[in-house]
């Protein structure tokens, strides 16, 4: 920002697999609580996608934030936890009636807004990222725009004890 302004926002794009447990919906509560990020886009992967750009779009219009881009990723990705626990909250839902914008084709959405921007793009994914891996495919120049915030690695405990789990978040 100009000198004794308002520091420069970080513009920000948060891929999710919002709506099972309550990691991403409180990492999207904290986002939008943080004044030094610039909330660009919501892009919802790796599977059942549709359901988490419901939960996503119900989400930021109870926050007042129904500006916010909605994109929804690609549905081919690995299927990760597949509770649907905010399914009963979205019943009845219409996300057509949603005041921001749906990209249907979140992969191109993310491709655009980075090639669009003026500014480095911070990736913040709290889940995996099958869409953001077919956007590097399609348009691997978009890279040298972005910067990636994520945890990818393991447990050499499982969840309850069990074998060794991959993680996301």
């Amino acid at each position: 920002g100009a000198p004794g302004g308002p520091p420069a926002r970080t513009p920000v794009v948060i891929i999710t697999d919002i709506g099972s447990d309550i990691d991403d919906s409180w990492a999207l509560a904290l986002a939008l609580r943080s004044p030094e990020l610039d909330l660009k886009m919501v892009l919802t992967d790796p599977a059942d996608t549709q359901y988490r750009a419901n939960v996503t779009a119900k989400f930021l219009e109870a926050a007042g934030r129904g500006d916010v881009p909605i994109a929804i990723g690609d549905n081919g990705g690995p299927l990760g936890d597949d509770s649907k626990n905010l399914a009963p909250w979205i019943a009845g839902y219409d996300i057509g009636k949603y005041p921001g914008k749906v990209y249907k084709d979140g992969v191109r959405a993310l491709i655009n807004l980075i090639e669009e921007s003026p500014s480095p793009v911070t990736i913040v994914a709290i889940g995996p990222v099958h869409s953001l891996a077919l956007a590097l495919k399609q348009a691997p120049g978009i890279a040298a725009k972005c910067r990636f915030v994520g945890m990818y690695g393991s447990f050499d405990v499982g969840y309850g004890g069990g074998p060794p789990s991959a993680e996301t978040n």
